[in-house]
């Protein structure tokens, strides 16, 4: 039977029996604005003069109550909201297998990428780039080798670190080849050990380029 009501358990069944079970509610004026699709397995939402949106809350929020939900999917905007109102939003991708390749934990602040089997990548292109072409990344950071490569392709690679109160104190130009220590309120020195020092006491340097004294 293509349509089957249960009256006694509240169910409504369609399709089978080699028919295909569609749901489609239309406006007003006649427009298909929702359709469910059993034959494809879809869920068609919006369209038609009314944008679609998909909005999931938790058991103890209140039905109707757009502030209240946990996960909004907005058709006319194309974002995704996920998390709040007493829910961590996180992202979480598998591999064929099941095993977690990429997480994106918003309650830790985090985006974890690769392992369990799969190395780690962060790639960058600039506005000119081929999308998907490694050749052409302006930053790659690899989780293998735990490399950084940054510049090229048309950009200038540096790197500026910054002190607490924004100065800046440790500048790695590429274009210049030059390095940068110090200035802004705090000398920079530039200190050598040999194999057996421990990289951080500073009476078992080699070597100490003393920025602020100006003394080798």
């Amino acid at each position: 039977m293509p349509i089957k009501i249960d009256d006694h358990n509240g169910n409504i069944f369609a399709g089978g029996d080699n028919s295909d079970g569609d749901l489609v509610l239309q406006s007003n004026s006649g427009q298909n604005r929702i359709h469910l699709d059993a034959g494809a397995g879809n869920l068609w939402l919006g369209g038609n003069g009314a944008d679609g949106d998909l909005v999931m809350f938790r058991n103890d929020a209140e039905h109707g109550n757009l502030a209240e939900a946990s996960v909004h999917i907005n058709g006319q905007e194309a974002n995704v909201f996920a998390g709040g109102n007493g829910a961590e939003g996180d992202v979480l991708l598998k591999s064929r297998a099941g095993e977690n390749r990429i997480h994106l934990d918003a309650g830790g602040g985090n985006l974890w990428l690769g392992g369990n089997g799969a190395d780690g990548d962060l790639v960058m292109f600039r506005n000119d780039a081929e999308h998907g072409n490694l050749a052409e990344a302006s930053v790659h950071i690899d989780g293998q080798e735990a490399n950084v490569f940054a510049g090229g392709n048309g950009a200038e690679g540096d790197v500026l670190l910054k002190s607490r109160a924004g100065e800046n104190r440790i500048h790695l130009d590429a274009g210049g080849g030059n390095l940068w220590l110090g200035g802004n309120g705090a000398d920079g020195d530039i200190v050598l050990f040999a194999s057996t020092g421990d990289n951080k006491t500073l009476s078992q340097a080699t070597i100490h380029l003393n920025g602020d004294a100006g003394d080798i």
